[in-house]
Protein backbone atom coordinates (compact mmCIF):
# COMPACT_ATOMS: atom_id res chain seq x y z
CA UNK A 1 0.00 0.00 0.00
CA UNK A 2 1.28 3.47 -0.88
CA UNK A 3 1.80 6.03 1.85
CA UNK A 4 3.94 9.03 2.69
CA UNK A 5 5.32 10.36 5.94
CA UNK A 6 5.76 14.03 6.81
CA UNK A 7 7.47 15.04 10.04
CA UNK A 8 7.26 11.48 11.39
CA UNK A 9 3.52 11.04 10.82
CA UNK A 10 2.12 8.94 7.99
CA UNK A 11 -0.86 9.44 5.70
CA UNK A 12 -2.32 6.19 7.09
CA UNK A 13 -2.57 7.73 10.55
CA UNK A 14 -5.00 10.31 9.15
CA UNK A 15 -7.10 7.84 7.11
CA UNK A 16 -6.02 9.36 3.80
CA UNK A 17 -6.38 7.38 0.59
CA UNK A 18 -3.77 8.17 -2.08
CA UNK A 19 -5.42 8.32 -5.51
CA UNK A 20 -2.43 9.67 -7.41
CA UNK A 21 1.15 9.11 -6.30
CA UNK A 22 4.06 11.11 -7.78
CA UNK A 23 6.47 9.44 -10.16
CA UNK A 24 10.23 9.28 -9.76
CA UNK A 25 11.67 12.72 -10.50
CA UNK A 26 15.30 13.66 -11.09
CA UNK A 27 16.11 17.30 -10.29
CA UNK A 28 17.27 19.59 -13.07
CA UNK A 29 20.78 21.00 -13.12
CA UNK A 30 20.82 24.76 -12.61
CA UNK A 31 22.08 26.05 -15.96
CA UNK A 32 21.93 29.28 -17.94
CA UNK A 33 21.67 29.52 -21.71
CA UNK A 34 23.73 32.43 -23.06
CA UNK A 35 23.05 33.82 -26.52
CA UNK A 36 26.07 35.43 -28.21
CA UNK A 37 25.47 37.76 -31.16
CA UNK A 38 27.35 36.51 -34.22
CA UNK A 39 27.77 33.00 -32.83
CA UNK A 40 25.81 29.96 -33.95
CA UNK A 41 23.68 28.29 -31.31
CA UNK A 42 24.30 29.28 -27.71
CA UNK A 43 26.68 28.82 -24.79
CA UNK A 44 25.67 27.05 -21.59
CA UNK A 45 26.86 27.98 -18.12
CA UNK A 46 26.54 25.16 -15.58
CA UNK A 47 26.34 26.46 -12.00
CA UNK A 48 27.16 23.02 -10.61
CA UNK A 49 23.97 22.84 -8.54
CA UNK A 50 20.46 21.41 -8.77
CA UNK A 51 17.02 23.00 -8.68
CA UNK A 52 14.26 22.09 -6.26
CA UNK A 53 11.27 20.15 -7.62
CA UNK A 54 7.67 19.38 -6.70
CA UNK A 55 5.87 16.16 -5.80
CA UNK A 56 2.10 16.14 -6.38
CA UNK A 57 -0.42 13.92 -4.60
CA UNK A 58 -4.17 13.52 -4.94
CA UNK A 59 -5.73 12.41 -1.67
CA UNK A 60 -9.17 11.44 -0.41
CA UNK A 61 -10.41 11.98 3.13
CA UNK A 62 -12.02 8.93 4.68
CA UNK A 63 -12.96 10.91 7.78
CA UNK A 64 -14.10 14.45 6.93
CA UNK A 65 -15.09 15.47 10.44
CA UNK A 66 -14.02 18.91 11.62
CA UNK A 67 -11.78 17.35 14.27
CA UNK A 68 -9.93 15.19 11.73
CA UNK A 69 -9.52 18.06 9.28
CA UNK A 70 -8.04 20.27 12.00
CA UNK A 71 -5.54 17.51 12.79
CA UNK A 72 -4.58 17.28 9.11
CA UNK A 73 -4.22 21.06 8.81
CA UNK A 74 -1.86 21.07 11.78
CA UNK A 75 0.12 18.18 10.28
CA UNK A 76 0.34 19.44 6.68
CA UNK A 77 1.91 22.82 7.33
CA UNK A 78 5.38 24.28 7.21
CA UNK A 79 8.53 22.32 6.39
CA UNK A 80 10.07 19.04 7.44
CA UNK A 81 11.16 15.56 6.37
CA UNK A 82 9.14 13.84 3.64
CA UNK A 83 9.45 10.07 3.21
CA UNK A 84 7.84 8.06 0.40
CA UNK A 85 6.72 4.44 0.76
CA UNK A 86 8.79 3.35 -2.25
CA UNK A 87 12.00 4.46 -0.46
CA UNK A 88 11.37 4.23 3.29
CA UNK A 89 15.10 4.46 4.05
CA UNK A 90 15.39 7.98 2.59
CA UNK A 91 13.85 11.42 3.12
CA UNK A 92 13.56 14.77 1.35
CA UNK A 93 13.69 18.18 2.97
CA UNK A 94 10.34 19.54 1.86
CA UNK A 95 7.67 22.15 2.51
CA UNK A 96 3.98 22.35 1.72
CA UNK A 97 3.66 24.49 -1.41
CA UNK A 98 -0.07 24.77 -2.04
CA UNK A 99 -2.98 26.02 0.02
CA UNK A 100 -5.18 23.00 0.70
CA UNK A 101 -8.85 23.88 -0.03
CA UNK A 102 -10.44 22.23 2.99
CA UNK A 103 -13.29 24.75 2.86
CA UNK A 104 -14.64 22.76 -0.10
CA UNK A 105 -15.13 19.80 2.21
CA UNK A 106 -17.38 21.90 4.42
CA UNK A 107 -19.27 23.75 1.69
CA UNK A 108 -19.51 21.20 -1.14
CA UNK A 109 -18.77 17.91 0.52
CA UNK A 110 -15.73 17.21 -1.68
CA UNK A 111 -13.38 14.77 0.01
CA UNK A 112 -10.62 14.74 -2.61
CA UNK A 113 -7.87 17.35 -2.67
CA UNK A 114 -4.43 17.93 -4.14
CA UNK A 115 -1.28 18.26 -2.09
CA UNK A 116 2.03 19.61 -3.43
CA UNK A 117 5.40 19.37 -1.70
CA UNK A 118 8.35 21.48 -2.84
CA UNK A 119 11.47 19.39 -2.25
CA UNK A 120 15.14 20.20 -2.03
CA UNK A 121 16.93 18.23 -4.75
CA UNK A 122 18.45 15.41 -2.69
CA UNK A 123 17.13 12.32 -0.94
CA UNK A 124 19.07 11.75 2.29
CA UNK A 125 19.60 8.40 3.99
CA UNK A 126 18.14 7.65 7.40
CA UNK A 127 20.17 6.02 10.14
CA UNK A 128 23.65 7.01 9.05
CA UNK A 129 26.47 5.48 11.04
CA UNK A 130 29.53 7.54 11.84
CA UNK A 131 32.95 6.48 10.55
CA UNK A 132 35.96 6.62 12.88
CA UNK A 133 39.43 7.22 11.47
CA UNK A 134 42.82 6.95 13.14
CA UNK A 135 46.18 8.30 12.02
CA UNK A 136 47.31 7.19 8.58
CA UNK A 137 45.10 6.58 5.54
CA UNK A 138 41.46 5.51 5.78
CA UNK A 139 39.37 4.68 2.71
CA UNK A 140 35.69 5.64 2.67
CA UNK A 141 33.33 4.33 -0.01
CA UNK A 142 30.53 6.57 -1.34
CA UNK A 143 27.91 4.10 -2.61
CA UNK A 144 25.47 6.79 -3.83
CA UNK A 145 25.09 8.50 -7.22
CA UNK A 146 26.31 11.98 -6.21
CA UNK A 147 29.11 13.57 -4.20
CA UNK A 148 28.54 13.90 -0.46
CA UNK A 149 29.25 16.89 1.79
CA UNK A 150 30.28 15.31 5.10
CA UNK A 151 30.71 16.59 8.64
CA UNK A 152 34.16 15.85 10.07
CA UNK A 153 35.04 16.09 13.75
CA UNK A 154 38.84 16.37 13.85
CA UNK A 155 40.34 15.56 17.26
CA UNK A 156 43.85 16.68 18.20
CA UNK A 157 46.00 19.64 19.22
CA UNK A 158 48.28 22.13 17.55
CA UNK A 159 48.76 22.88 13.86
CA UNK A 160 47.90 19.79 11.85
CA UNK A 161 47.57 19.04 8.14
CA UNK A 162 44.96 16.53 6.99
CA UNK A 163 44.21 15.33 3.48
CA UNK A 164 40.88 14.33 1.97
CA UNK A 165 41.48 13.03 -1.57
CA UNK A 166 43.45 15.85 -3.24
CA UNK A 167 42.46 18.54 -0.73
CA UNK A 168 44.97 19.49 1.97
CA UNK A 169 43.55 21.28 4.99
CA UNK A 170 45.64 22.97 7.68
CA UNK A 171 43.92 23.23 11.06
CA UNK A 172 44.91 24.87 14.32
CA UNK A 173 43.36 22.50 16.84
CA UNK A 174 42.58 22.95 20.51
CA UNK A 175 41.02 19.63 21.44
CA UNK A 176 38.78 19.31 18.39
CA UNK A 177 37.19 21.14 15.48
CA UNK A 178 34.11 20.34 13.40
CA UNK A 179 34.15 20.90 9.63
CA UNK A 180 30.66 21.13 8.13
CA UNK A 181 31.05 20.92 4.36
CA UNK A 182 27.34 21.53 3.66
CA UNK A 183 27.36 24.86 5.53
CA UNK A 184 31.06 25.55 4.83
CA UNK A 185 31.61 26.35 8.49
CA UNK A 186 34.36 25.26 10.89
CA UNK A 187 33.35 25.50 14.54
CA UNK A 188 33.95 24.28 18.08
CA UNK A 189 31.16 24.30 20.62
CA UNK A 190 29.17 26.71 18.46
CA UNK A 191 32.06 29.19 18.13
CA UNK A 192 33.23 29.89 14.58
CA UNK A 193 36.70 28.54 13.76
CA UNK A 194 36.97 29.41 10.07
CA UNK A 195 40.01 31.55 10.90
CA UNK A 196 41.74 28.42 12.26
CA UNK A 197 41.42 26.61 8.94
CA UNK A 198 43.34 26.92 5.66
CA UNK A 199 42.05 25.04 2.62
CA UNK A 200 38.71 23.99 1.18
CA UNK A 201 35.94 21.95 2.73
CA UNK A 202 36.12 18.25 1.83
CA UNK A 203 33.66 16.23 -0.20
CA UNK A 204 33.33 12.53 -0.89
CA UNK A 205 33.24 11.65 -4.58
CA UNK A 206 31.33 8.62 -5.87
CA UNK A 207 33.38 5.51 -5.14
CA UNK A 208 36.45 5.29 -2.91
CA UNK A 209 37.83 8.32 -1.05
CA UNK A 210 40.99 8.66 1.04
CA UNK A 211 41.45 10.48 4.34
CA UNK A 212 44.97 10.88 5.66
CA UNK A 213 45.56 12.01 9.25
CA UNK A 214 48.90 12.73 10.95
CA UNK A 215 50.08 10.96 14.08
CA UNK A 216 48.05 11.90 17.16
CA UNK A 217 44.99 13.05 15.18
CA UNK A 218 41.71 11.14 14.89
CA UNK A 219 38.45 11.89 13.10
CA UNK A 220 34.75 11.02 13.36
CA UNK A 221 32.85 11.38 10.08
CA UNK A 222 29.13 11.84 9.49
CA UNK A 223 29.06 11.09 5.74
CA UNK A 224 25.65 12.66 4.89
CA UNK A 225 25.02 10.23 2.02
CA UNK A 226 22.44 11.55 -0.43
CA UNK A 227 20.90 10.65 -3.80
CA UNK A 228 19.43 12.37 -6.83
Amino acid sequence: MQWFSFNDKTSDEFDLIINKYPGIISPNRRMEKIEVIGRHGHLTHDYGSYESFTLDFELTLMDSSIEKIREIIRWLSGAGKLTLSREPDKYYLARIKNAIPFEQVFTNGFKTFKLTFECQPFAYEYGLSTIKCGSGITRVYNHTNISSLPILKIIGDGVQVIRVNEIEITLTLDGYMILDSELEVAHKGGANRNDKMIGGFPLFDIGFNEIELPEGVTCVITPNWKWI
